[in-house]
Protein backbone atom coordinates (compact mmCIF):
# COMPACT_ATOMS: atom_id res chain seq x y z
CA UNK A 1 0.00 0.00 0.00
CA UNK A 2 1.21 3.40 -1.30
CA UNK A 3 1.42 5.89 1.66
CA UNK A 4 -0.28 9.33 1.37
CA UNK A 5 1.11 12.21 0.96
CA UNK A 6 0.29 13.89 4.45
CA UNK A 7 0.89 10.37 6.42
CA UNK A 8 4.36 10.36 8.66
CA UNK A 9 6.19 7.45 9.43
CA UNK A 10 4.48 7.35 13.09
CA UNK A 11 1.13 7.14 11.32
CA UNK A 12 1.88 4.07 9.06
CA UNK A 13 3.34 2.18 12.00
CA UNK A 14 0.33 2.95 13.82
CA UNK A 15 -1.92 1.40 10.38
CA UNK A 16 0.22 -1.29 9.68
CA UNK A 17 0.84 -2.73 13.69
CA UNK A 18 -2.77 -1.56 14.99
CA UNK A 19 -4.46 -2.65 11.83
CA UNK A 20 -2.78 -6.47 11.53
CA UNK A 21 -4.95 -8.72 13.98
CA UNK A 22 -1.99 -10.91 14.99
CA UNK A 23 0.36 -7.66 15.45
CA UNK A 24 -2.37 -5.84 17.31
CA UNK A 25 -2.70 -9.39 19.81
CA UNK A 26 1.17 -9.48 20.55
CA UNK A 27 1.11 -5.77 21.16
CA UNK A 28 -2.07 -6.62 23.53
CA UNK A 29 -0.31 -9.63 25.61
CA UNK A 30 2.67 -7.50 26.01
CA UNK A 31 0.78 -5.33 27.93
CA UNK A 32 1.04 -7.29 30.41
CA UNK A 33 4.77 -7.79 30.96
CA UNK A 34 7.63 -9.34 29.24
CA UNK A 35 6.73 -13.03 27.28
CA UNK A 36 9.37 -14.83 25.45
CA UNK A 37 7.87 -16.02 22.05
CA UNK A 38 6.62 -20.02 23.24
CA UNK A 39 4.61 -17.98 25.45
CA UNK A 40 2.87 -15.64 22.68
CA UNK A 41 2.84 -18.52 20.41
CA UNK A 42 0.98 -20.15 23.20
CA UNK A 43 -1.23 -17.91 24.04
CA UNK A 44 -2.33 -17.08 20.65
CA UNK A 45 -2.28 -20.12 18.83
CA UNK A 46 0.01 -19.18 16.09
CA UNK A 47 2.76 -20.86 14.54
CA UNK A 48 6.27 -20.27 15.27
CA UNK A 49 6.94 -18.44 11.73
CA UNK A 50 3.99 -16.25 12.46
CA UNK A 51 4.85 -15.04 15.47
CA UNK A 52 8.40 -14.49 14.54
CA UNK A 53 7.73 -12.51 11.15
CA UNK A 54 5.23 -10.33 13.53
CA UNK A 55 7.73 -9.54 15.93
CA UNK A 56 10.50 -8.87 13.88
CA UNK A 57 8.20 -6.12 12.08
CA UNK A 58 7.02 -4.66 15.73
CA UNK A 59 10.82 -4.39 16.43
CA UNK A 60 11.66 -2.89 13.72
CA UNK A 61 8.72 -0.06 14.24
CA UNK A 62 10.76 0.05 17.21
CA UNK A 63 7.62 -0.80 19.41
CA UNK A 64 9.05 -4.14 20.56
CA UNK A 65 12.39 -4.51 21.91
CA UNK A 66 14.00 -7.84 22.28
CA UNK A 67 16.39 -9.04 24.98
CA UNK A 68 18.68 -11.78 24.84
CA UNK A 69 18.15 -13.70 28.32
CA UNK A 70 21.32 -15.91 29.03
CA UNK A 71 20.72 -19.37 29.42
CA UNK A 72 20.24 -22.70 27.58
CA UNK A 73 19.06 -21.76 23.78
CA UNK A 74 19.94 -17.74 24.24
CA UNK A 75 16.12 -16.75 24.67
CA UNK A 76 14.27 -14.00 23.84
CA UNK A 77 11.95 -12.04 26.17
CA UNK A 78 9.64 -9.27 24.32
CA UNK A 79 8.32 -6.21 26.14
CA UNK A 80 6.56 -2.95 24.77
CA UNK A 81 8.62 0.71 24.18
CA UNK A 82 5.82 2.01 26.67
CA UNK A 83 7.16 5.52 24.72
CA UNK A 84 7.54 4.42 21.51
CA UNK A 85 3.87 3.27 21.33
CA UNK A 86 2.57 6.06 22.91
CA UNK A 87 4.16 8.38 20.64
CA UNK A 88 3.02 6.31 17.45
CA UNK A 89 -0.69 6.68 19.12
CA UNK A 90 -0.52 10.25 19.37
CA UNK A 91 0.63 10.59 15.48
CA UNK A 92 -1.97 8.42 14.86
CA UNK A 93 -4.62 10.09 16.89
CA UNK A 94 -3.17 13.54 16.09
CA UNK A 95 -3.45 12.61 11.74
CA UNK A 96 -7.13 11.01 12.62
CA UNK A 97 -8.20 14.40 14.23
CA UNK A 98 -6.85 16.44 11.17
CA UNK A 99 -4.97 18.02 13.93
CA UNK A 100 -2.29 20.79 11.60
CA UNK A 101 0.48 19.09 10.24
CA UNK A 102 2.97 22.08 11.60
CA UNK A 103 1.69 21.88 14.66
CA UNK A 104 4.44 20.46 17.75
Amino acid sequence: MKPVEDQSPEVLAAVYSFGNALRLAIIRRLQDGPKFRAEIIGDLDVSWTSASHQLQYLREQGLVIAEQVPGVGRPVRYSLDPERVDEVLQAFLAYFRGDSLDAP
